[in-house]
């Protein structure tokens, strides 16, 4: 009896333990191909639902990320090594109430450049446009 409540501890705790430390996941999704020359929203792209989105342009450092942001450390570290000493990479960062819950790769091949603002909080809903020449603003 002894080993089958042990057993059945040890089952809760590592679901409890998995639950808390879940990792982001890498969504991705191809702008070029679904909105250029066209108004969109954000929350059109992804399946999952976001609140906002923040953009983290090449050349990153940590200390860019606002604090009200709660980010994995493992996330954050892989976006500095991935952003560093690139300028073909773009980050979003898609949080649900200020947890980075996912994020997105996005190469320069599919959007040239973001007219939006980095480092801040963008609704999922706010309506953009992508020029032909691949440039995202929002209207």
């Amino acid at each position: 009896m002894n080993i089958i409540r042990n057993a059945i501890f040890f089952f809760i705790a590592c679901g409890v333990f998995s639950s808390c430390s879940q990792k982001a996941e890498n969504k991705r999704v191809s702008f070029k191909d679904n909105v250029i020359s066209c108004q969109f929203k954000m929350s059109q792209l992804y399946e999952e639902k976001y609140d906002s989105f923040y953009i983290i342009p090449p050349y990153f450092y940590d200390d860019s990320i606002p604090n009200h942001i709660v980010i994995d450390d493992d996330l954050k570290n892989y976006c500095i090594k991935k952003l560093r000493m690139n300028d073909k990479t773009y980050i979003m960062l898609l949080t649900v109430s200020n947890h980075v819950t996912s994020y997105s790769v996005i190469n320069r091949d599919d959007v040239w450049y973001f007219h939006l603002p980095y480092y801040k909080g963008i609704s999922m809903e706010k309506t953009l446009y992508m020029s032909k020449n691949r440039y995202i603003y929002a209207e």
